[in-house]
């Protein structure tokens, strides 16, 4: 059976979304989605520079935090080395995800680990004592769910 256009493209806006491409405002009947705020910083950037000189003259894969030069370089201990003290794999996962949401699947890419490990043994515990917040909070199995470092959380 065809699926109906419209949940073809809400399911395209919600991956969007869930990759920073696109806000999402509201839920259910009420979402809608919008450029985020860096969305409009680039385009007005991008208009300094002519578009051969433009640093921004990236392809849209390029943006994929998998792709991000500072967020390699904060999971390079991770991706080098297996085992990890697990005090130190809950460092690189709250400065991967500060400032930005980020979801499992994105995690266990960047720092080379299973998505379904991550959350088993570091987001779920993570989120439960503060030092994560979710993207979807009243729907903790969200399929885009996804993770940012709670900004007044302290180490005790």
């Amino acid at each position: 059976m065809k699926e109906p256009p419209i949940s073809k493209l809400t399911r395209i806006l919600k991956s969007l979304a869930s990759r920073g491409f696109l806000e999402q405002v509201g839920q259910k009947r009420g979402n809608i989605y919008r450029l985020p705020a860096w969305a409009s910083l680039i385009a007005q950037a991008a208009s300094l520079f002519p578009a051969s000189a433009s640093p921004l003259a990236q392809s849209a894969s390029s943006l994929a935090p998998e792709n991000d030069e500072e967020l390699l370089g904060i999971a390079k201990p991770a991706r080098d080395k297996k085992k990890l003290i697990p005090t130190l794999t809950k460092t690189i996962i709250r400065r991967l995800c500060s400032d930005r949401f980020l979801t499992a699947e994105r995690l266990g890419n960047l720092i080379e680990r299973r998505k379904d490990k991550l959350q088993e043994n570091f987001l779920a515990a993570m989120v439960a004592v503060g030092e994560l917040s979710l993207r979807f909070p009243d729907q903790v199995t969200h399929p885009d769910q996804a993770y940012r470092t709670v900004p007044q959380w302290k180490e005790t």
